[in-house]
């Protein structure tokens, strides 16, 4: 997982220009292999926000982990979104990227289907 320009200055600022991190809504968004979100009917970003209730911390290998604690849940496609190879952690508030992965598995998403979901532990964010 790349972080983001945007990301990278929010870091920085609260380490070297006591900044304050005010990262309260966080939201993950599905991309096509040309880093478009989907257009069909039904697609909207999915919410994970932070806090120690939803995200947990593991530190091994020199790396720290974060992991989603809870599913997120995106919602029940109702026209074809295509495929999707990747996803995004945005800040909900100003709808910055914060960082961008390729999915482990690419995925069609065809109206009807279930929607995507990403069980608890599925979603690791490391620093490192």
């Amino acid at each position: 997982m790349s972080a983001t320009p945007y990301l990278q200055q929010l870091v920085g600022g609260a380490l070297f220009s006591n900044a304050p991190l005010q990262l309260t809504e966080i939201s993950i968004a599905l991309f096509d292999g040309n880093g478009n979100e989907p257009s069909g009917t039904g697609y909207q970003r999915a919410r994970c926000d932070p806090g120690p209730e939803r995200w947990n911390v593991t530190q091994n290998d020199d790396k720290t982990r974060f992991y989603n604690q809870v599913p997120v849940v995106f919602p029940a496609p109702v026209g074809g979104w295509g495929m999707v190879t990747a996803l995004g952690f945005y800040d909900a508030r100003s709808n910055a990227p914060l960082s961008t992965t390729p999915l482990d598995t690419p995925r069609t998403i065809d109206a009807g289907d279930h929607p995507p979901v990403f069980l608890a532990g599925e979603l690791v964010f490391e620093i490192g």
